[in-house]
């Protein structure tokens, strides 16, 4: 860990909704620079004191693979993480470090469980790299969190007890613009990217409320689910608070969520359980196979 000057993190599909999950969570878990891979090259400052995560699921795209050759070139340290394809024969061929998924999904952009693997494998890697940010990313607490998530949304659950289906059923027909800031500004994108695949559902997430950039028919046509939390920055929850007074204003519908956990970690973890939940009630209400 020494060593380490900069981390760099690529990924495809989910998981570059996922880098930004991570990049929320920066003043909690990294002492260098955390730079999101977007292109298929590194950058020219890459070197053998860069790390770079790769983290593709099927491990088939060209961007994770065009990186990974690269970083070979460069000799920069990497880390792969997938289930298989080109780049799993290439991390073993180059005996580079390798973690691989159980792939039991047959599309793995619909498949809620990829997201929480990756996220599991990536914050694993990172907490042993920075030992002092365990105290933000408790593996029991997280667990914990996770199951009562889990617990209080499943199918078994009336529409009338179970949040997330009443909020599938308000949003019925309709967009969903997610408003995040801060640690839940990675959620609010990665929740985003999960509707647009899973219950096929128009979609996006945004930081700052620039109401002048919709189009008049806009208002009808969507709903705003505004992510909140007591954890936001001072600044940051007056920015929140601002945007919400100006949307209801002007008659927009939204919906605020507040996750009940007291940790940045948790709460983010929450969150993005609850909506994954909600996309796949959303399905179910437009008539999409949730599957």
């Amino acid at each position: 860990p020494s060593k380490v000057r900069h981390i760099f993190f690529c990924g495809t599909g989910f998981s570059s909704q996922i880098g930004k999950i991570l990049a929320s969570f920066s003043p909690l878990l990294f002492d260098v620079p955390f730079e999101i891979i977007d292109s298929f090259r590194l950058p020219k400052y890459a070197d053998k004191n860069s790390l770079l995560i790769i983290s593709s699921f099927l491990g088939k795209d060209l961007q994770s693979n065009s990186v990974y050759q690269e970083a070979i070139a460069k000799k920069c340290p990497t880390i792969v993480i997938t289930s298989g394809g080109k780049i799993r024969d290439l991390a073993l061929e180059n005996h580079t470090p390798l973690i691989v998924l159980e792939d039991k999904s047959l599309n793995p952009q619909t498949d809620s469980s990829s997201i929480f693997a990756i996220i599991g494998a990536v914050l694993g890697i990172l907490t042993r790299l920075s030992p002092s940010s365990n105290q933000y990313f408790h593996s029991p607490s997280l667990v914990q969190t996770l199951e009562k998530t889990v617990d209080q949304y499943r199918r078994e659950i009336d529409t009338v007890d179970n949040p997330a289906k009443t909020l599938a059923q308000k949003h019925k027909g309709l967009g969903v613009i997610f408003m995040g800031s801060a640690h839940l500004y990675g959620v609010g994108q990665t929740a985003s990217h999960f509707l647009l695949h899973s219950s096929k559902t128009y979609s996006t997430s945004i930081s700052q409320l620039d109401l002048t950039s919709f189009p008049v028919d806009f208002k009808n046509q969507n709903q705003f689910i505004l992510l909140n939390s007591n954890l936001y920055p001072k600044q940051t929850q007056e920015i929140f608070d601002n945007a919400k007074e100006k949307l209801l204003s002007q008659k927009y519908r939204l919906t605020v969520i507040k996750p009940d956990a007291a940790e940045i970690a948790n709460q983010a973890l929450e969150t993005l359980v609850f909506l994954v939940f909600f996309s796949y009630y959303l399905s179910i209400v437009n008539q999409i196979n949730p599957s």
